[in-house]
C-alpha cells in the first residue's frame, strides 16, 4: 500500500468515525490550552525575568577608590573595559557642584562628573557634538536648573574664587544604569585625570562573577580597604537559581499534562478499536498487513491531533494576550509537537493490539 493511499483510507476512516476523531481532537486542545495556560504562562513569566535581570542594573559592578590612592587610571579602565565578558567600562572623579558662569556663585547647582574614558559608554547625545577635554554635556534636568533655554553657554565650579569655566557643547541621555548622570553635567576629562569611582557593566549576568574577579585582578590592590566594591554576582546567582527552579516546574507541568492527555487519548483509541473490532478483522482477512492497520489508525488519530493541536495553541495563544503577556513561540509550537508525539505514541498500543488479532475469531459467528 502507497503511502498516499494509507493516508487516503485514514483520512476516510477518520472521516467515517467521527465521534472518535472529534474526542482526539478536544484532548489534544485540551493539552494545548492546558499547557499554554500553565506551562506556558509559566515560560512567558520566565522569560520576562530573564529579561529584567539581564538589564544593565543587574548587570552593574561598581568600584570606589576608598583611600584616594589613585590607582583608576585612564590605562587601568582601558584594560577593565577590553575584557571579553565587559560590555563597557568608564570611570568617574568626584562629584562636584557647578552653577551657570554667566549668574556666578549665587545660581542654581548642579552636580556635575569627570568622565575618564569613553563617554559614549556614559551617555547618549542628544543635541550637540561630542565634548573635547575640558567641555561639557548638559542633561534636560540641569538645563532647568542652570536657566538655560538651549544647551549653550558654559557652567563654572560652584566653589568662588576657582576661576574654572567649562563650555557646555551638547545634551545627553544617561544609559542605563547611570540614570543618576541625568540630573546633571558630564565633563570630558583630560588624560591625567584619576578616577574615584569606576562603573563596569557585564556583557551578560551570567558573566557578572567573573568579571568581578577579573576586575579585581587588574586593580591588584593587597588591602581589600582600599576598595569599596558593589557587585552583581550574588544577583547572577539568584537569577540562576530562580530561573532554574522555573525551568523545572515548567517541565514537570508540561510532563504531567501531556501524561495525562495520552492516557485519555489511549483510552479513546481503545474503545474505538474495540467497536470497530470486525471491520479491523474483515481488513485483515481481505490481505491488509499489520503495519498498513497500525499505520492507517495513528494516521487516523494524527488528523484528530492535528485539529485540536491547532485549534488548542490559537485559544492559548489568545488567552495568554489576554493576561498581558506575550507567549513564546517557541515554546508553543514546541507544545503543539509534543501533544502530536503523545497522541502518536498513546495510539500505539491499541493499534497494535487491533492490527494482531485473530480475524477468523474476531469474524466467527456465535
Amino acid at each position: 500500500m502507497r503511502l498516499t493511499q494509507l493516508l487516503a483510507e485514514a483520512w476516510r476512516s477518520a472521516w467515517a468515525a467521527k465521534v472518535p476523531t472529534a474526542l482526539v481532537a478536544v484532548l489534544v486542545a485540551a493539552m494545548c490550552v492546558t499547557t499554554g495556560l500553565t506551562a506556558g504562562r509559566a515560560a512567558a513569566a520566565q522569560a520576562q525575568v530573564e529579561a529584567r535581570m539581564e538589564e544593565a542594573g543587574a548587570r552593574h559592578l561598581s568600584v570606589v577608590d576608598a583611600r584616594d590612592n589613585g590607582f583608576l587610571t585612564t590605562d587601568v579602565i582601558a584594560q577593565v573595559a577590553g575584557l571579553s565578558n565587559v560590555e563597557r567600562a568608564v570611570g568617574f572623579s568626584t562629584a562636584f557642584d557647578a552653577v551657570n558662569a554667566a549668574i556666578g556663585p549665587g545660581g542654581e547647582r548642579v552636580p556635575t562628573w569627570t568622565v575618564i574614558g569613553e563617554l559614549a559608554d556614559a551617555v547618549e547625545l542628544t543635541w550637540g557634538r561630542w565634548p573635547e577635554p575640558g567641555e561639557a554635556l548638559v542633561s534636560a534636568v540641569a538645563m532647568v536648573a542652570l536657566g538655560l533655554e538651549y544647551p549653550i553657554g558654559a557652567v563654572a565650579h560652584a566653589t568662588a574664587g576657582r576661576g574654572i569655566s567649562l563650555p557646555i557643547v551638547g545634551t545627553f541621555t544617561a544609559r542605563a544604569p547611570l540614570t543618576h548622570l541625568d540630573s546633571g553635567v558630564v565633563v570630558r576629562a583630560a588624560t591625567d585625570v584619576i578616577a574615584r569611582r569606576l562603573d563596569v557593566v557585564s556583557a551578560t549576568a551570567a558573566a557578572a562573577p567573573v568579571t568581578t574577579t577579573a576586575t579585581l585582578a587588574i586593580l591588584a590592590r593587597s588591602d581589600p580597604n582600599d576598595l569599596l566594591v558593589t557587585s552583581p554576582a550574588t544577583l547572577a546567582q539568584i537569577q540562576a537559581d530562580v530561573l532554574g527552579d522555573l525551568a523545572e516546574h515548567n517541565q514537570g507541568l508540561v510532563l504531567l499534562t501531556l501524561a495525562a492527555g495520552a492516557l485519555l487519548v489511549a483510552v479513546v483509541t481503545l474503545a474505538d478499536v474495540l467497536v470497530r473490532r470486525t471491520e479491523i478483522g474483515r481488513r485483515r482477512a481481505l490481505g491488509a498487513p499489520r503495519w498498513a492497520l497500525v499505520s492507517m489508525l495513528i494516521a487516523r488519530a494524527v488528523i484528530g491531533g492535528l485539529l485540536g493541536a491547532g485549534i488548542g495553541t490559537a485559544v492559548a495563544i489568545v488567552a495568554i494576550y489576554q493576561t498581558g503577556q506575550t507567549p513564546d513561540p517557541t515554546f508553543t509550537a514546541a507544545t503543539a509537537v509534543l501533544a502530536i508525539i503523545a497522541t502518536i505514541v498513546a495510539t500505539s498500543l491499541p493499534a497494535m493490539m487491533a492490527a494482531h488479532q485473530d480475524p477468523v475469531r474476531v469474524l466467527r459467528t456465535p
